[in-house]
């Protein structure tokens, strides 16, 4: 527990859960909101630009996206001044200025950010800035147990044979294509597939040995597609179309993703995919452009 609440608080900017981001934000609403009450006591405002300076690039952007859920209370504010200018036909803008720039004022808001950031933050904020760190800490911890677990681990030897390093990469060799040959394209890759080599392993009826029929080897994905005699024909049209041997390559890259799944599809070894069309130009496009897969 030691460890988890030390990153937790290297996570949460210290043991106040205030950050200082809050107070230049902080600096910036109130700036905006001092402009919007000159603008409505100034009678020639028309036309005038009203600015606002901050050496926080990270709250400028913070109010240029308006997207922040634990600001939204501050970004509301910004947005209420900049409307009351602008309905007085004035206008409001934001800059960046660097710090200790001799802009009048600078060294007074920095005071005053410093002095926010010593605040503490609102019960609800404080709770649910908590919230937010420890999800992310678990998330993280949870990412790093997986990663061992899936180098270590004594499942899934096939797929990791094919990738090593697990990435959203992979999901690129099944964009554009049918539901059918994608799904024959996952069990081609993670091996749990119809083959006597996987039936026999998970004690099938029916399948009492993992030997192919040809007599030279276990029946394996890479039996059938690279060396099993009896798919001789439909190997030579897809090393037509693909010449490598390369099974990370084979079933790596998309062009020869779709020339291994017309093979398996020809050949009719797969009954459950009998009715199954070949594939077709569908993924012409895409393995030109030469997407890859781990």
């Amino acid at each position: 527990m030691v460890g988890i609440n030390w990153e937790l608080g290297k996570r949460l900017g210290g043991p106040t859960l205030a950050i200082t981001h809050h107070g230049e934000l902080e600096g910036l609403v109130a700036g905006a909101e001092h402009l919007a009450d000159v603008v409505a006591a100034d009678r020639e405002c028309r036309g005038k630009i009203y600015k606002v300076y901050s050496d926080s690039q990270a709250s400028l952007k913070t109010v240029e996206a308006m997207t922040s859920t634990k600001d939204q209370k501050r970004l509301r504010r910004v947005q209420a001044a900049h409307e009351n200018i602008r309905s007085h036909g004035a206008t409001l803008e934001l800059h960046w200025v660097a710090g200790h720039a001799r802009v009048p004022g600078n060294e007074a808001a920095d005071k005053v950010a410093d002095e926010a950031h010593e605040l503490p933050l609102p019960l609800i904020e404080r709770q649910r800035t908590e919230v937010a760190a420890r999800l992310a800490l678990i998330q993280e911890q949870a990412r790093q147990t997986w990663r061992v677990a899936w180098k270590e681990g004594s499942n899934a030897a096939h797929f990791r044979y094919l990738a090593p390093e697990v990435t959203h990469q992979h999901l690129r060799l099944h964009r554009g294509r049918t539901k059918p040959h994608s799904a024959l394209l996952t069990q081609l890759r993670t091996g749990k597939i119809g083959f006597n080599q996987f039936l026999h392993e998970r004690r099938v009826p029916g399948v009492a040995t993992a030997a192919c029929e040809c007599g030279r080897g276990r029946m394996s994905v890479k039996h059938v597609l690279l060396t099993c005699p009896k798919w001789r024909v439909e190997r030579k049209e897809m090393q037509r179309r693909e010449n490598t041997t390369d099974l990370r390559k084979l079933l790596g890259t998309a062009s020869a993703a779709t020339a291994i799944i017309r093979m398996i599809l020809s050949t009719g070894i797969l009954t459950q995919f009998q009715a199954v069309m070949l594939p077709t130009s569908q993924m012409k496009g895409r393995e030109n452009r030469g997407e890859t897969g781990p």
